[in-house]
């Protein structure tokens, strides 16, 4: 598999793993199994960047963009994932 396939790669999956962590958290799911989804998405997101990183290809401004833009989106999962682990 190419540089940019194996990014696009981790990019869809951190993106999966988002979507269905927001879903387990928007019907009150916040047990083991969410947490394991968090932590999950916030290690595809690490792995995203340190592929990145070490790409001997230039990942481009589109695929830099949505390293943030996903890396925001992580911050905002963890943040309502805490926010519901104390009741908020």
């Amino acid at each position: 598999m190419a540089p940019d396939e194996d990014l696009t790669g981790i990019a869809d999956a951190l993106i999966a793993a988002i979507a269905e962590a927001n879903a387990r958290l928007a019907v009150g799911d916040s047990g083991s199994d969410a947490a394991e989804l968090v932590r999950h998405a916030r290690e595809l997101h690490r792995l995203l960047l340190d592929a990145m990183a070490s790409s001997r290809s230039d990942a481009g401004p589109r695929l830099r963009g949505l390293a943030v833009t996903l890396g925001n989106r992580m911050d905002r999962l963890e943040a309502a994932w805490r926010g519901d682990q104390r009741g908020d």
